[in-house]
């Protein structure tokens, strides 16, 4: 989820709360809210860092001749997107540029435009934010299931419990 103006909430990667857009992504088990710039440096290795487009599956571009892997944040670029294969080893220009924000807004009669790469970059985070918490809530889901399954029979084994202690005082009191 993406919170546009709120300014309140500071950035917990980065600490800022001068940006724009915030987004809420699942960091170690909590929702934590980030900046745009800091989902994209999270999840480098989700998307290609020159056209901010967001891969489906990242676990399969490893073995893929269509990309090539930043050697310090692992993010794959598209080989089309760098115009030639580079030489290794490859710092995409994430890494090349890490002082400089991703998501610059122009300004125009006082307020704020999004031109198409600020757009990329916001739309890619947003994706990423989306996903992220799509899995959580999955993996929410699952643990949700196990612990009913373990409630389920941690019931039955106290309802056995609870009858055998029965059957035992009925043996006792049947012999007094």
């Amino acid at each position: 989820m993406s919170t546009p103006g709120n300014t309140d909430i500071a950035c917990h990667m980065c600490g800022d709360n001068s940006r724009w857009f915030k987004h809420n992504v699942p960091y170690f088990g909590t929702i934590k809210t980030f900046c745009t710039d800091c989902v994209i440096h999270l999840h480098a290795n989700s998307l290609c860092p020159i056209c901010f487009s967001v891969h489906e599956n990242p676990d399969n571009l490893i073995t893929s001749k269509i990309v090539v892997s930043c050697l310090r944040c692992y993010s794959s670029s598209h080989v089309s997107c760098i115009g030639s294969h580079p030489n290794a080893p490859y710092l995409c220009v994430m890494c090349l540029n890490q002082n400089s924000p991703l998501l610059v807004l122009g300004d125009s009669n006082g307020g704020k435009v999004v031109d198409k790469k600020a757009a990329s970059i916001f739309l890619a985070a947003c994706k990423i934010s989306a996903n992220s918490i799509k899995k959580a809530a999955i993996a929410a889901k699952v643990e949700m299931e196990v612990k009913a399954k373990e409630a389920t029979d941690a019931r039955k084994l106290a309802i056995k419990a609870v009858e055998h202690v029965e059957h035992l005082r009925n043996i006792e009191s049947a012999e007094q």
